[in-house]
């Protein structure tokens, strides 16, 4: 199901030169990961546990200035790299 997700997605990137919200990167990527590593259906998940996830990553995002709109800049990708070690050097 995440699959198709992905896909369709792609293909209105694609279509529509349009950038993928931070929530459908967390429902493409990360969701999966998650479910595989702790071997649960998506059931046992609540959404209050990603919502509260999402919400702490923007704040550390948003202080530390590593989010850059932009995502064809290459101080996107850093920015991304460095928010994301940042959080998981705290949260892992």
């Amino acid at each position: 199901m995440v699959k198709k997700f992905e896909d369709k997605t792609i293909q209105l990137q694609q279509k529509f030169k349009v950038t993928i919200p931070n929530k459908w990167h967390y429902v493409i990527d990360h969701v999966p990961e998650y479910v595989d590593k702790n071997n649960w259906s998506l059931g046992k998940t609540s959404d209050q546990l990603i919502e509260s996830t999402h919400q702490h990553t923007n704040k550390i995002f948003k202080r530390s200035r590593y989010f850059v709109k932009d995502v064809s800049s290459p101080a996107h990708k850093n920015g991304v790299k460095n928010g994301v070690n940042h959080y998981n050097s705290y949260n892992v």
